[in-house]
């Protein structure tokens, strides 16, 4: 028998309405690991935010999270971490760049941090804040480390024109818009 990775994402696709993993699902997905299948979940999420799911599937794969950013494997102590990171001199630079016109909001992480200008209930729903530490402030003063994520909030429709004019000065650093919101992902 052919063994496949399969490799759910998560909102909108393994977890209902409830945010949470249907009990046949549940069971499917450990019958076809059973069989020697990989079963990997795939997430923007932070790790902490993916990790209750993992073990309640009873996963043994690896883990993708920050968007590809950061993948592991929590039971595997000997599996080779990869981890991408912005130079966090690139971010400040197009904090700076992009100004207040474009930039009412930036939202950063690292494993275990978040740096956010303006902490609100809406980023804080976005978030998944577990034991992380809270960092807010203007992003050129808290940002200290070479963050994984890096999303921002425009004070109105994003002028896409104008985020990706500055995006083009930096190799490999693009951007997604997040349709009907005014949020950029960088990537």
């Amino acid at each position: 028998m052919n063994k496949y990775l399969i490799a759910l994402d998560m909102d909108g696709t393994l977890l209902n309405d409830k945010k949470k993993v249907p009990l046949l699902t549940k069971l499917y997905l450990k019958k076809l690991q059973k069989q020697g299948h990989y079963i990997v979940l795939a997430s923007g999420r932070p790790p902490h935010a993916l990790e209750k799911y993992y073990d309640y599937i009873g996963l043994t794969s690896p883990l993708i999270s920050f968007n590809g950013c950061y993948v592991y494997n929590p039971k595997d102590p000997n599996f080779k971490v990869t981890k991408f990171e912005f130079p966090k001199d690139v971010i400040i630079n197009i904090y700076h760049n992009l100004g207040p016109k474009h930039i009412k909001n930036m939202i950063c992480e690292d494993l275990g941090h978040i740096y956010v200008n303006n902490i609100t209930q809406e980023n804080k729903d976005y978030l998944w804040i577990g034991d992380d530490i809270v960092h807010e402030g203007p992003t050129d003063e808290i940002l200290n480390v070479n963050p994984m994520t890096v999303i921002f909030e425009a004070p109105g429709k994003v002028d896409e024109v104008a985020v990706i004019n500055e995006l083009n000065k930096y190799e490999g650093v693009n951007a997604r818009f997040w349709r009907n919101t005014n949020f950029t992902e960088i990537y």
